[in-house]
Formats: C-alpha cells, sequence, structure tokens
C-alpha cells in the first residue's frame, strides 16, 4: 500500500493502515471496528509507538515524516509528498483514518494507493473538496470512479421519497382532497422529475452526453413549474377553492419532489465530472 499526500497544508493523517486477509480471528483493538475481529492482519500500524521506521518500515518517497505525536504527519505541513509501506497479498481489505486539521486551498488533496503497480498503473481514494474519490490510473490515463457526494445523493433521494409516502399516507388517513388544479400540477412535475430520475439511474450505468443534457434542462423546467404551482395554490388558496388542510401536504410534496430533481442533477453532474 502506498499513501501518497499531494497538495496538502495543514492535514494530519492518523493512518491506521491495515491490510487484511482471510477468516482467523484476531484480536480488535480499542476503537476498531467490531468486523475486524473477523480478519488476519497483513500490515498494521497506528503509529502509537511515535515510530515510523520500523514493525512495519515505512519508506519516505518524498517530503519529510514525523509519528512522534502518535499520527504519521509531513512535516512541515505543505507541499507534496508521499509515503509507503511494502504490501504483497491482494485481494485485501483495507481500514485506515485521517484528520484533517486545516482549510487549506481549493487544490489540496491526498491520497491513499491502494494497489501499486507503477507510477502509471494503479488504484488509488483521493480526499479531496470534501469528499472522497476512487480514481484508477492505467497506461498514465487518470479516471475518477466514484464520489462519497454521489453516495450522498442517492440515499437523499430515498430519504424524499420516504417523506413523500408518509405525506400520502397522511392524506389517505384524514381524506384530504386536492383541487383538480393543483392535482394537473403535481402531476405534471411528478412525471418531469420521475423522468430525470431514469435519466439519472441510467447515467450511473452508462455515460450518455445527451441524457446529462437532458437532466440539466428538465431540472431548470422543474424549478419553474414547483415556482407556478405555489404561485397557482396561493391564488387558490386565498379564493377559497383549496381546503386548508391540504396546503400544508400539497407544498411539502412539491418541495420534495424539487429536491429529488435537483438530486438528480447533482447525480449527473458528478457522472459528468467523472468522464
Amino acid at each position: 500500500m502506498i499513501n501518497d499526500v499531494l497538495l496538502t497544508p495543514e492535514i494530519v493523517m492518523t493512518l491506521s493502515a491495515r491490510v487484511c486477509e482471510g477468516q482467523s480471528r484476531v484480536a480488535a483493538l480499542p476503537g476498531d471496528s467490531p468486523s475486524l475481529a473477523s480478519f488476519t492482519s497483513r500490515v498494521y500500524d497506528a503509529f502509537t509507538d511515535g515510530d515510523y521506521t520500523s514493525s512495519p518500515a515505512w519508506t519516505v518517497e518524498s517530503g519529510t515524516w514525523s509519528a512522534a505525536s502518535g499520527a504519521l504527519v509531513p512535516m512541515p505541513q505543505s507541499g507534496a509528498r508521499a509515503i509507503s509501506t511494502a504490501n504483497t497479498y491482494g485481494n485485501a481489505d483495507i481500514w485506515y483514518a485521517f484528520k484533517r486539521t486545516g482549510t487549506g486551498g481549493w487544490l489540496d488533496n491526498s491520497m491513499v494507493q491502494l494497489r501499486y503497480v507503477d507510477e502509471n498503473n494503479w488504484l488509488g481514494v483521493r480526499w479531496a473538496w470534501g469528499m472522497l474519490i476512487v480514481v484508477e490510473k492505467v497506461n498514465g490515463v487518470e479516471q475518477d470512479l466514484a464520489y462519497t457526494a454521489m453516495a450522498g445523493d442517492i440515499q437523499s433521494i430515498g430519504n424524499h421519497v420516504a417523506a413523500i409516502g408518509t405525506l400520502v399516507a397522511q392524506q389517505a388517513w384524514g381524506n384530504t382532497k386536492f383541487s383538480i388544479y393543483g392535482e394537473d400540477d403535481l402531476r405534471e412535475i411528478l412525471e418531469l422529475v420521475k423522468r430525470n430520475f431514469t435519466d439519472a439511474s441510467c447515467l450511473m450505468d452508462q455515460f450518455n452526453v445527451e441524457t446529462v443534457k437532458d437532466v440539466f434542462g428538465r431540472e431548470e423546467t422543474i424549478d419553474v413549474r414547483v415556482k407556478e404551482a405555489l404561485e397557482n395554490h396561493l391564488k387558490r388558496f386565498h379564493q377559497r377553492e383549496c381546503t386548508p388542510e391540504a396546503g400544508p401536504i400539497f407544498v411539502e410534496m412539491l418541495g420534495h419532489l424539487e429536491r429529488i430533481s435537483d438530486l438528480c442533477n447533482n447525480i449527473a453532474e458528478h457522472v459528468w465530472d467523472i468522464q
């Protein structure tokens, strides 16, 4: 495993690096995930001994490093530097932890290279812009494979869908009716959101420029239609054309639908960036 820290002012890496393989029982250390107890430890270093030169030995590739504080820290905390320790085991699970102690600059990032063949062929995890990014380099060409932000967007979509389900149940329980005009607005916006959701799902399987553009354009249309639907609702409310009970449910549904479309737009942007 190679740890490669690039352009990282004010970063402290408590790099408890473990390369684990097999299913033998080993004692988990305090603070470790319980799942660690089911693996055999191949490479382990928590730097609690204040020394990175033995047990295991880390090789400084560039820069100056220290483990005197109980964490592996670049000294000084600026510039590009790298450090590595040997690992010959394949198909391994790896746990590591790091702590960032400053805001740094726009290009600041750090990376742990998990599988390293040479400088032109490797697989790594980069921390940048508040995200973890899986990065692969093959024959000198680097490509981002996945973002943690995308996973967060997918989870958020599920939360908004669940919230809409709760509102639908609330509406049915109270036998609350929307006006025919409100139902038309919701139906149109729901159809647009469904199309964005479908396209975003397809983009995660296969990139298509036109599909990305469709999501972007549809997102702008949804923003406009939600605003119009809210304005129409207020007019109906003041003209007593809808019930007071229906208003909050209608408005919340619009908000969740708009947010789902926003998240689909985010996914399209992430896929575009990866390409």
